[in-house]
């Protein structure tokens, strides 16, 4: 949920697939409503599909002269969706890279994203159980503690 100009921008994600995520999504808008009364009624809709990542080939750092950083790059996590600390984390990179070495700064930006790539690899490597019926299950059968707790870092 995001301010912006007098109104309150509300985003939802959900996975490929998924059954119904207008409907989904409008039951969150009053859910909300119900317990934030502040929330008014609709202004408009819009949707688009989440970039997500499958390998660790979907990262681009750039080319050339061009040095992408966030979702731009391709750096969000594979198993939550989430891109913020990506974006702020790479754009901080990125800005280092180009600052310190100009005429190299690809390569130095390659290389600085190498702790960010074995993390992704981390979470890549769990991705197949996070969305497989094994791993649903659980997630709506254990505690939300147990869930956070788990998932903490993923």
């Amino acid at each position: 949920i995001v301010p912006k100009d007098g109104h309150a921008l509300v985003g939802s994600v959900f996975y490929p697939g998924a059954r119904h995520p207008h409907a989904r999504h409008d039951a969150f808008l009053t859910d909300l409503r119900e317990r934030f009364r502040a929330f008014g009624e609709s202004v408009s809709r819009e949707a688009a599909a989440a970039s997500c990542i499958r390998s660790i080939s979907d990262l681009v750092p750039g080319r050339g002269r061009v040095l992408l950083a966030g979702e731009a790059g391709g750096f969000l996590s594979p198993t939550s969706g989430e891109g913020i600390s990506y974006a702020l984390g790479t754009g901080e990179l990125a800005g280092a890279a180009a600052t310190n070495d100009p005429d190299h700064a690809l390569l130095a930006y390659e290389r600085s994203l190498r702790t960010l790539k074995t993390q992704v690899r981390a979470k890549l490597a769990v991705l197949p159980l996070l969305e497989s019926t094994a791993g649903r299950t659980m997630g709506r059968r254990l505690p939300s503690p147990i869930i956070s707790a788990v998932t903490r870092h993923l």
